[in-house]
This record gives structure tokens, C-alpha cells and sequence, in this order.
């Protein structure tokens, strides 16, 4: 056989694919040629800013140890893993990078933290993972459940154990098939009407209080650096935005555009037409370039914004355009600007030009000409001088530039300002042009030790006394959680907020259990529901029929296939959750993708286990009729969800109340 034919794993033993994974991986160009396979500690240099979507100078290690190094001190010695386990997750991580890159690392620290507890499971096996079985994986997960101590989160280590498990099976290094699913449910599953669930939701939400305080700060007498924060910070309010989307912004970003119904233009009451308003901007997790409209009622706040935050930086974007249009030159002010690069600049010339007589650290400009390595020229008296042209590659160097590959130039992006401009204490360097990043925003929202928050400069506070305390991100899931209440479909909210899939937005959705049971309310009498309680409804007379709704959808929660009406706080569900199997309680809600591709995929299982089990009892084995019985509901149920999805009279949004199947029949009738 030559070298050149393909070899299938299952061929080969455990053994050898285990070898070839670990060539592969060392082989592998991922993290560098250069990288040191074999060492404890991977120093896996710049991670690329999320927020942002520019580097940083921050670096990672990955530590391929026992214990996590997050937060140690350098007395603390972990022990670093045997092998053959070692070699095994350094393969992993490896090659998993480079198949599909990561913008940081935290994915992968992960990963290393899921291996730690299958290290952990596999001490009675040498650390081998040839000899990994499912029962392995699964002591794992246990070990990561039981370990609340290092604020484990089981579901994200059930993810990661999961994609290994895969990864084992795939690649033939156990020998045999590795049969294991993530056991843990994610935490967004759980119901909406605990306190743990009220607890949760309030920690994603800006509180009203927080709101109310942003609301009442007063424009007049702001300094420009508050002033364009407040601005950025206003527009997180006008749209959900990511962070990293909002400070990425081009220049001119406004979008005016003829609003239309059904392809019909909109009037207003003279007869002209409506605008609607929208900014352009760069989308973020494969979301490209887009429009993100405002709301009617938010445009005034966010064209004011606009306004602001482009006058504030209009400086700092004519000094990227300078260096745009004169490659190798920093822009100076006259009369140094486009000097020849042979002039000496004194150190009082050069004090002036980077703000070093305003530095609150007293630092003249020699210690800025040695500190940075410029090179001097000696003059008589002891005097030194700098070349211009030697300054200016100074100054350029500490400009901050956009990744390669982005989109933009420098001077294209809107969110750009002077060195220094956000510090209280530091000269404004006006030479040096560096984007608004998030750290100034969320020190602006929380402040840090010697520098008070936006509200702590007002005296506001929360109505306990305490601190205002808010971050970026409270803004898009305020805005997508008033979304759901408002009725937007999923579709239109995906859109809105930039995802790819419609799926994630119910990480975004906060409404509690009774707000849930108020929309429903709410769509009953507006002729949006349909169903048992629909028809109840209108049977009663019109002044009944407000506390008729408040008794029979007191509270609701969603679930996969919809929505639940039952009350869990007054009595457990009667079906133990068999919401599809002739449950009176479960609602559809028409036309939404996520919970109609569930009810497909659970009707693709429900028959097959019900041919199966019609098999069973064709073989007569005892107990089988009743498996039938439940899973013919089942798919009764199933295929009754999917005719509401599929029913084109029906509009999308509306919510369907499944009719009840008859209840089955006792096996053993009560007697007296």
C-alpha cells in the first residue's frame, strides 16, 4: 500500500491514532511555528478586543495544569498534567484552533478546564485517554457539578466535554464509541416565576432607578469627554446595539429613508411622506455591514447624539486624515506641520507638542525623548535636539490603528479622539489619535478607584444609598425584553439586534412569568389568541370577562414548543411536562421558527419510538400497549403543532391553544 492512500481510523489501533493526533498537532501552524508544544504554559500572544474588533497588547497563557492559574500569585505552583493526558488536550486545543480560529482564548481556557476534571476522572486509568469510555465523561460532568466552589458554570463544562467526546470517537483514540451528551440544561430553561429567576433577570436589566438618574443629568455645563460618553451611552438606549458595533461606527452613519406599509409609502396627517431613521454600521458575529433604525420615538435622542459625538471628534479625525494623505508624516500643529524632517525641535518645543507641561506627573520632555527611545543630538551647553522626522515616527507609532483586513480607515471611523482625552490629570496629546474604547465607557457608567462614575459627579444614587452601578450590555437586553413585550415577532427582532439566528434571542428575553400572562391577556382581547380559553372568553358577558382572564392566565412561562399557561405556583404539572401529549395548558405561538423546527424534530423521534414500541407489543411484551398509547398522543399532539405552524390563515404571532386529547384510560377503574 503507498504512503499517498487513505488509511480509515478504524483500521488503525487506538494507539496509532493517538500517535498521528499528536503529530498532527505539533505539526499544526496554529498559535505559531514557533510554539513550544511540550511546555506547561502556552503564551499564545495578542487576543483580538470583542468589544472592539481591534488588538490589544494584553497577552494569554493557556496553563496545561491540574489546577486553574487565574488569579494566583507567583507563590502558587501548579502541578502540570501526565501524560499521556498532557499531550492529549494540547492536540485538542490545538488543532481545534486551527480549525476554527477563536477571537480570544477564552474558549479555550474551557476546553482546559473541562480536561482538568476528565484528568480527574481518568486516575484510575494511568491518565490514558486511549482507554476513555462514556463513563468517563460522565464522571467528569459530575466532578464539574459538584464543584461550585471555583464558580463552575456545568453547563458550559458540559459543552465542552461533549465537543471532546466527539472529537474522541471521531478520531478512533479510545477504541470504541463514546456515547455522551451535555446533562446539564442550560440556565435560560429554567422558569421565569422563582425568585431565583426574579434574582437573574434583575442582574441583566438596568434597574429604574439607574435609568431614571441617566435620564435626569443635565447637558448644560458637561465637558466635551462626558459629554461624548453620555452621547454614546444615550444611543445604547436607542437601539441594541453591541458595544463593539456602537464604537465602530463610520462617519456620517445617518440613514433617511421613505417608510412604507405593506409596500405602500406612509403619510403623515399633511400628507407628507414618513421618514424613518436609521444608522449604518458594522455588524459583529458574522452579522456584516446594516442598518440599525431607530424608533420614532428615540430619533431626536439619536440624531442629537450624532451631532455631538461627530463635532466632539471632528479634530482627531482631520489629524488620521492628515496622516492618511501624508504616509510616514504625524500631523503637528504650525508652524512644525509638514516641516522638513531635519529640523531640531528643542525639548520645550517638544514639551508643547505632546502636553508634558500639563502632565500632573511633573515630567519634562527629556524624560519623554529617553523613555521612548528617540534619538538626540548633542548641542553646546549641554542642549539636546530631536530630528522632527524622528518625532513624528514617534508620534506615529502611538496611534492607535485599525486591525488589517478592516473595512475602514482611520479617519472613516466616527468614534475617534486625542490621546489623553478621557484622563483628568494628563495633557491632551493632539498629535496621537486612539479610538473611545469600553473602558472608558464603562468607567463612565461605574467609575474606578479616584475617578467617580457619571452619577457619583451628579449625586445620584440608588434609593438605598448605594452606588448606581450599570453596564453596556443592560442596554440590549432592556431593549429586546421590551421588544418581546410589545409584541415584535422573532424574526423582526433577530434583525434588529444583529443576529444570525433567531434562536438566540431568547437569551435576551427577561419577561417574567406574569408579564408573559399579560401579553397573552392582552392578545385574547385583541382577537390574537385562539383555543379553549379564546372560546370561554367570549361566552362570558364583557364585563366578566377581565377577571375570567386574571383567574385563568394569572402567569405563563415559555417553553420549547411555545408557551405554558398552567399555574406552577398553585399546583405541579399534572403531565410531568408532556406538554405535546394532550396537555390543554400548551400554546403555539404561530410562525415561530424556533419553536416550530423543535416540534419537527420531536415528531421525527416521537415515530420512531412509536414503531418501535408497536413492534414491542406485536411481540407481545408485557407493558409495550402502554408505550403505544402515550406516543400515539404524542405524535397526535406533534402533528397537531405543526398543522398550526403550516396553516397560512392563521397570522404569524398568534397564539394557538392546543385543544385537550381525551384523557387515556385507567388500567384499574375505582370501585365505590
Amino acid at each position: 500500500m503507498s504512503e499517498a492512500e487513505i488509511v480509515p481510523f478504524w483500521s488503525r489501533t487506538p494507539d496509532e491514532n493517538y500517535r498521528r493526533m499528536i503529530d498532527a498537532a505539533r505539526r499544526s501552524h496554529a498559535f505559531g511555528v514557533d510554539l513550544d508544544f511540550d511546555a506547561t504554559g502556552w503564551s499564545v500572544g495578542s487576543v483580538r478586543d470583542r468589544r472592539s474588533g481591534r488588538g490589544t497588547s494584553s497577552t494569554t497563557t493557556l496553563w496545561f495544569t491540574t489546577g486553574s492559574m487565574k488569579g494566583r500569585t507567583a507563590a502558587f505552583v501548579a502541578e502540570p498534567m501526565l501524560e499521556p493526558f498532557a499531550s492529549f488536550i494540547k492536540a485538542y486545543v490545538r488543532l481545534y484552533e486551527a480549525a476554527r480560529p477563536q477571537l480570544n482564548m477564552s474558549g479555550h481556557g474551557n476546553a482546559i478546564r473541562a480536561g482538568r476534571y476528565l484528568y480527574a476522572a481518568l486516575s484510575d486509568k494511568a491518565r490514558d485517554p486511549r482507554l476513555l469510555e462514556t463513563e468517563d465523561f460522565r464522571r467528569a460532568a459530575e466532578l464539574a457539578s459538584r464543584d461550585v466552589a471555583e464558580g463552575t458554570v456545568p453547563y458550559r463544562i458540559g459543552v465542552y466535554l461533549a465537543r471532546m467526546a466527539t472529537f474522541v470517537s471521531d478520531r478512533g483514540i479510545a477504541g470504541r464509541r463514546i456515547d455522551f451528551a451535555n446533562p446539564f440544561a442550560h440556565e435560560d430553561h429554567k422558569t421565569r416565576i422563582s425568585p431565583e429567576a426574579e434574582a437573574a433577570r434583575d442582574t441583566k436589566l438596568p434597574s429604574e432607578a439607574a435609568l431614571a438618574a441617566l435620564g435626569s443629568i443635565q447637558v448644560t455645563g458637561l465637558s466635551d469627554r462626558d459629554l461624548l460618553l453620555l452621547r454614546v451611552v444615550q444611543l445604547l438606549a436607542c437601539a441594541p446595539w453591541r458595544i463593539g458595533e456602537l464604537l465602530t461606527l463610520p462617519v456620517n452613519p445617518e440613514v433617511f429613508e421613505a417608510a412604507t406599509h405593506n409596500g405602500v409609502p406612509m403619510t403623515d396627517t399633511a400628507g407628507l411622506p414618513v421618514m424613518r431613521y436609521g444608522i449604518r454600521y458594522l455588524g459583529s458575529k458574522g452579522w456584516s455591514w446594516d442598518v440599525k433604525w431607530i424608533p420614532t420615538t428615540m430619533t431626536d435622542v439619536a440624531k442629537q447624539a450624532i451631532r455631538d459625538i461627530t463635532r466632539i471628534t471632528a479634530s482627531a479625525r482631520a489629524v488620521a486624515r492628515y496622516m492618511h494623505d501624508n504616509p510616514g508624516r504625524a500631523w503637528l500643529p504650525l508652524p512644525y506641520g509638514g516641516g522638513p524632517p531635519d529640523r531640531l525641535l528643542t525639548p520645550p518645543e517638544i514639551a508643547d507638542l505632546t502636553g508634558v507641561r500639563n502632565d500632573h506627573l511633573g515630567r519634562n520632555a527629556r524624560e519623554i525623548i529617553y523613555d521612548n527611545g528617540i534619538p538626540v543630538q548633542q548641542l553646546p551647553g549641554r542642549r539636546i535636539a530631536c530630528r522632527q522626522g524622528d518625532f513624528e515616527a514617534f508620534l506615529l507609532s502611538r496611534s492607535e490603528a485599525l486591525p488589517e483586513g478592516h473595512p475602514l480607515a482611520r479617519h472613516e471611523c466616527l468614534m475617534l479622539v486625542h490621546r489623553n482625552f478621557f484622563h483628568s490629570l494628563k495633557g491632551e496629546q493632539r498629535s496621537i489619535v486612539e479610538f473611545v474604547d469600553y473602558p472608558a465607557v464603562q468607567e463612565f457608567l461605574c467609575g474606578r478607584a479616584g475617578s467617580g462614575s457619571i452619577f457619583e459627579r451628579h449625586g445620584l444614587t440608588m434609593p438605598d444609598g448605594s452606588p448606581i452601578r450599570m453596564n453596556t450590555h443592560q442596554f440590549r437586553h432592556f431593549l429586546n425584553t421590551i421588544g418581546q413585550r410589545g409584541g415584535i415577532s422573532q424574526l423582526e427582532m433577530a434583525m434588529w439586534s444583529g443576529r444570525k439566528h433567531v434562536a438566540q434571542n431568547a437569551v435576551y428575553d427577561h419577561l417574567s412569568g406574569y408579564e408573559l400572562a399579560e401579553k397573552a391577556r392582552t392578545m385574547i382581547e385583541t382577537d390574537r389568541m385562539r383555543g379553549p380559553i379564546r372560546i370561554a372568553f367570549d361566552r362570558h358577558p364583557p364585563v366578566e370577562r377581565s377577571a375570567f382572564l386574571q383567574v385563568h392566565l394569572s402567569t405563563a412561562h415559555t417553553t420549547d414548543l411555545g408557551m405554558c399557561l398552567h399555574d406552577w405556583a398553585a399546583a405541579p404539572c399534572p403531565h410531568h411536562g408532556a406538554c405535546a401529549a394532550g396537555c390543554a395548558d400548551c400554546a403555539v405561538v404561530k410562525g415561530d421558527p424556533v419553536g416550530r423546527e423543535r416540534a419537527r424534530q420531536r415528531l421525527t423521534e416521537a415515530e420512531i419510538m412509536l414503531d418501535k414500541a408497536r413492534a414491542e407489543a406485536g411481540d407481545g411484551t408485557c407493558g409495550a400497549a402502554n408505550f403505544v398509547a402515550y406516543h400515539e398522543r404524542l405524535v397526535a399532539g406533534l402533528r397537531a403543532i405543526m398543522a398550526i405552524h403550516d396553516d397560512a390563515s392563521i397570522p404569524d404571532g398568534t397564539i394557538v391553544q392546543l385543544p385537550a386529547l381525551p384523557a387515556p384510560e385507567e388500567p384499574v377503574r375505582r370501585v365505590g
